[in-house]
């Protein structure tokens, strides 16, 4: 059984929702690196997720808006390229948000983040 079919069933499902009574969800993926993952991913949150903005995060937070019910943020760290060339035509495809948060001090440089220098090592 592949691991979609196991985080997707009932069990886990009902799990999930009993652990998190409702409160906002938070995926943060650094990376794409396999779409077709990505995409099934993308089609279990739709079937049982309502993916919200960062714009909707802060107005919850503020306090002028209430986020719905099973309300899921997908987030990206680091700006990978791949959120670009992957990610985003997925998303687009499903129109669901995200938000990316990039780190400016890479932009320009062709310096490493700190996990890449740890996977070339070993």
């Amino acid at each position: 059984m592949n691991s979609m079919a196991v985080l997707g069933s009932a069990p886990i499902s009902g799990l999930w929702n009993f652990a998190t009574r409702g409160r906002l969800r938070v995926l943060a993926y650094h990376a794409v690196p396999q779409p077709e993952v990505f995409s099934a991913h993308l089609d279990l949150i739709g079937n049982h997720y309502t993916p919200v903005s960062g714009g909707m995060v802060a107005d919850s937070v503020a306090g002028t808006t209430k986020l719905p019910k099973r309300a899921l943020w997908i987030t990206f760290d680091d700006g990978d390229v791949s959120v670009v060339r992957q990610a985003l035509p997925l998303l687009i495809e499903r129109s669901m948000p995200a938000t990316a948060f990039v780190c400016a001090s890479w932009i320009d440089t062709n310096e490493s983040p700190w996990w890449k220098v740890f996977d070339r090592a070993f």
